[in-house]
């Protein structure tokens, strides 16, 4: 897979080959929804219901907009573009309104099964 340095679904992939052993089939956040489907029949995540069912470690995506990582305290931890890091830059309310209110993208979480 083609990514652009350091873009969020690069990232993630990075983190999660790291953590348990495989990647999402994707290279882009926009299809990111879709992609998470098929992991899930696949037994390998599970959508969860809402993000205030969040736990440290599911994945919150944005489809067409960003993809993070839930961290504890309601943080969410993404790559920054301008930066080229990885770092805690949102929390549930700014990310709810950067990409729900702001672009009016929907909000899903993802939970990695092992």
């Amino acid at each position: 897979m083609l990514f652009r340095s350091l873009s969020c679904v690069w990232m993630l992939n990075k983190i999660l080959k790291r953590s348990v052993g495989y990647t999402i089939d994707t290279n882009s956040v926009t299809s990111m929804d879709n992609d998470f489907q098929g992991e899930i029949s696949k037994g390998r995540a599970m959508e969860v219901s809402s993000l205030n069912e969040a736990q440290p470690g599911d994945i919150i995506v944005s489809p067409g907009g960003h993809v993070g990582v839930i961290a504890e305290n309601r943080k969410i931890f993404s790559n920054s573009s301008s930066t080229k890091t990885w770092r805690q830059n949102f929390t549930y309310d700014s990310w709810k309104r950067d990409y729900a209110q702001a672009k009016g993208l929907k909000i899903k979480v993802y939970r990695i099964l092992k």
